[in-house]
């Protein structure tokens, strides 16, 4: 019959979002909440190449997410913190309390081999995932950690500093937001992180060369929604 049925009302559910801090206060009448916590996602960091150098960085991780199932007065008064992403750096954490909490991703890695030389090869790994996400209220109804990154590498195998193989990873993707692409490339020259979409997700890994530099990027921000039954 649903949860509507189930609360006794025939009012429609309200689902509140929040993209900022504030403090939980109930609608009145509300008689169940269904939380919703993602964390930031994890950028990717900035550096300078030689004029016969190569560096590649990895995607940033996904922030972790959490849905629970409580009373309002389990969290009613409770801080809401939505996570922030922070551009070259890691992604914050989101929590409403300390009663549901997710944490953010990590920011990307990165390697830079400053003389390139016949079969170099680079490899640099990737952002961690987080840990699960835990709530200390209500009923967790699905609890899942922030996806890492897998490592990116480089490769030149007759030393030439116009042509070698590039991969980068992708961004740590999740519940809400899909991370941004790594960019794979045969020539070297440079590129730019192609950001992720929607929340949680991390930025795409990329690479830079030949005196060229990279420059840092952010992840995605971290979201908190209450629905709010009747």
């Amino acid at each position: 019959m649903g949860i509507r049925s189930v609360a006794g009302s025939s009012r429609a559910p309200v689902a509140r979002v929040f993209t900022s801090n504030t403090t939980y206060t109930p609608t009145a009448g509300a008689v169940w909440c269904l939380v919703e916590v993602v964390g930031a996602g994890g950028g990717t960091v900035s550096f300078s190449t030689t004029a016969s150098g190569i560096g590649v960085s990895t995607g940033g991780g996904a922030g972790a997410y959490i849905r629970v199932g409580c009373l309002p007065s389990d969290i009613t008064g409770k801080t809401i913190t939505v996570g922030v992403a922070s551009v070259g750096g890691n992604g914050s954490g989101s929590s409403v309390g300390s009663v549901i909490t997710a944490a953010g991703g990590g920011v990307g890695n990165y390697g830079v081999n400053n003389s390139i030389s016949a079969g170099s090869l680079g490899t640099v790994n990737g952002a961690n995932a987080t840990s699960t996400p835990l709530a200390t209220v209500g009923t967790v109804l699905e609890a899942i950690a922030g996806q890492g990154s897998t490592r990116s590498i480089f490769y030149s195998p007759g030393g030439s500093t116009t042509a070698a193989v590039v991969v980068c990873s992708s961004g740590g993707s999740g519940k809400m937001g899909q991370g941004g692409p790594g960019l794979n490339e045969v020539y070297i020259g440079s590129s730019s992180a192609i950001l992720g979409t929607g929340y949680g997700s991390g930025a795409g890994g990329a690479y830079a060369s030949n005196g060229a530099s990279l420059t840092a990027a952010a992840g995605q921000p971290g979201l908190v929604i209450i629905t709010e039954y009747f």
